[in-house]
């Protein structure tokens, strides 16, 4: 079994409501793009090997109960291998902009909303679909 340090995974996404998404939680927000009662008009996703060093870091307000780990912290986690492919799944299930039927987007955004995750949708799924076997 091979693991690695993993990086934190910026993504911005661009999303218009006509409300103030100050008075809904992110999740919200989030549910109400995927339901189509707000617009994702555009979204980018890069890893950052070392967050500490990006512009966008200092200025970040952290959501949640949990507070952020340590980028050192974070680069000695290990990724565990699950035996499940994240890309064979989420290829399986409509691609980047799909969702598995058994692990909606709306349970994951839940999760990360918490602190309780900190994977990416696919990932998690992953991690799900390993549990469920065994």
């Amino acid at each position: 079994m091979t693991s690695k340090a993993l990086p934190l995974f910026k993504t911005t996404i661009i999303i218009w409501s006509d409300s103030d998404p100050c008075q809904r939680g992110i999740a919200d927000l989030a549910r109400a793009a995927e339901s189509g009662d707000a617009y994702c008009s555009q979204k980018a996703t890069v890893a950052v090997a070392d967050p500490q060093s990006d512009p966008d870091w200092d200025g970040t307000d952290f959501f949640g109960p949990r507070a952020v780990p340590d980028h050192v912290a974070v680069a000695g986690a290990q990724s565990p291998d699950t035996g499940v492919a994240p890309i064979a799944i989420q290829d399986a299930h409509g691609g980047w902009w799909g969702q598995h039927p058994d692990y909606p987007l709306a349970d994951w955004m839940h999760e990360v909303t918490e602190g309780d995750t900190r994977r990416g949708y696919w990932d998690w799924v992953s991690e799900k679909v390993e549990a469920d076997r065994g």
